[in-house]
């Protein structure tokens, strides 16, 4: 079974940390929403005759819409998008249907709308439920607007439902972000993603919070501290850390973004959608323009035995159950220790990775040092 990601690119206000690709309202091309289902439902129709190789009308385990917003797609051109899939993928209500959603896009007519159509699972863009700190991210919803987003969710008869927010803002303690999640758990949504803010190359953050300027972020320690104190604290109101940044009630664990860290195969399609199937990598290109005249192919990359290994590795050791050490072998035909075994020894033996049965994890002193970890490996 595979995962299906599609791309909407269409935003309000375009945030100055975010590097996906996504085109805000006064671009140019922002009301093209019709032409840009048009498109995709041709790339679509192009694509899956020959693109699968497990024949016609494939099943699927889980869809996510994301972007961009999509819950600023008409609710019309969902459902053409949704009969399109029907074309070539098979699902049933056992299948997770995400969309992602910004609170001031959103209402209990809009959510009832895409529950009607399938959707049974929605991830709300919050952020912060600090109106100062809104700002500063460019979002332009207030604290008010991601709360009643929540509860128009849950009265549209959403029950799995993810709440998006960010720590390490400019300005921010730890105290402040300890609000923030105690406004969180005060919801009661059973997921919750939690990520660090990363300065991405080419953002509008890269240049009001340069790398040679440290000091306009939390220093390391309170960052350090935020992310022991999500931790600590969603586990005591039962959410579970089941990735490095996301954590769930039992069985409410992303099961879309799950697929990506056990290195499932999905396809991916509109503007800068990725795919992964039988160990080629496809990612289409960046340009509106380009994408609705047709030309949608941007790269595609063969995925070599060695750069799997190392994709598997960092991958599977973001989830708290790690990597399995006999799938390995199985995926690979050859021991995980015979081709890691120096790097893994020399983290297991600082303490960053521990090795119990089958399972190689992260430790917590190595949650700490992950992204240097996994740089090892890719």
């Amino acid at each position: 079974m595979v995962s299906l990601y599609l791309h909407i690119p269409f935003c309000e206000v375009k945030c100055g940390y975010c590097d996906f690709y996504s085109l805000p309202r006064g671009h140019e091309d922002w009301d093209l929403q019709t032409e840009y289902v048009r498109a995709l439902s041709d790339e679509i129709d192009s694509r899956c005759p020959t693109g699968i190789p497990f024949g016609h009308r494939t099943p699927v385990q889980t869809i996510f819409f994301g972007g961009g917003t999509p819950s600023l797609l008409k609710p019309s051109l969902m459902e053409e998008l949704l009969k399109k899939l029907a074309d070539y993928f098979v699902w049933d209500q056992t299948a997770e249907v995400t969309f992602e959603a910004n609170p001031k896009t959103v209402s209990v007519e809009r959510f009832k709308d895409f529950r009607s159509l399938g959707f049974n699972r929605v991830s709300v863009g919050i952020q912060s439920f600090n109106d100062s700190f809104l700002k500063v991210l460019g979002r332009y919803h207030a604290a008010a607007d991601g709360i009643q987003a929540i509860q128009d969710a849950k009265q549209a008869g959403f029950e799995n439902i993810n709440l998006d927010l960010i720590f390490g803002l400019p300005g921010q303690t730890v105290k402040d972000w300890e609000s923030d999640l105690q406004q969180a758990t005060q919801l009661e949504t059973p997921h919750i993603s939690a990520y660090n803010l990363t300065i991405e190359e080419g953002t509008p953050f890269a240049k009001l919070y340069p790398k040679t300027k440290p000091a306009l972020l939390p220093i390391e320690e309170d960052q350090i501290r935020m992310f022991e104190k999500t931790r600590e604290f969603l586990a005591e109101k039962g959410l579970q850390a089941y990735e490095i940044s996301n954590f769930a009630r039992p069985g409410s664990e992303c099961r879309h973004n799950k697929n990506y860290w056990e290195y499932g195969e999905y396809f991916g399609f509109g503007v800068s959608a990725a795919s992964f199937v039988a160990g080629r990598r496809r990612t289409n290109i960046r340009d509106l323009k380009k994408y609705l005249a047709g030309g949608w192919e941007g790269s595609t990359e063969t995925i070599s035995p060695k750069q799997a290994m190392g994709e598997f590795l960092f991958l599977g050791l973001r989830l708290t159950e790690g990597i399995s050490v006999r799938c390995f072998q199985e995926l690979f035909g050859e021991s995980l220790f015979k081709v890691y075994g120096a790097t893994l020894d020399k983290f297991i033996s600082k303490g960053s990775l521990a090795l119990q049965g089958d399972r190689l994890t992260l430790t917590p002193q190595g949650l700490l040092l992950a992204n240097e970890l996994f740089v090892e490996f890719v």
